[in-house]
């Protein structure tokens, strides 16, 4: 079941001055594509690890690969989300 998000009223700082907190709507169809490019994003990045780990036959997560291999799996990645850095 989808959280309501409420209405939300002005802040006001610590200098006494009020700040307007804008909240972004987003219509279930874009949650939808974030929930399923994350999914995508997370199968990308479980099958390289998987890849790499035959190879070298160690437990790896992203932080212990070298920046060859950090390399690939960001163009694996910028291929999935459809060239962000373009």
């Amino acid at each position: 079941m989808p959280r309501q998000v409420k209405e939300l009223s002005p802040l006001t700082t610590r200098e006494g001055k009020v700040s307007e907190v804008e909240v972004p709507v987003v219509s279930p169809e874009e949650w939808k594509r974030k929930r399923d490019q994350g999914a995508e994003i997370v199968a990308t990045i479980s099958e390289h690890l998987q890849f790499e780990r035959a190879l070298q036959d160690r437990r790896l997560n992203p932080k212990t690969l070298c920046s060859e291999q950090q390399a690939t799996l960001v163009s694996d990645l910028d291929h999935v989300v459809g060239g962000v850095g373009e």
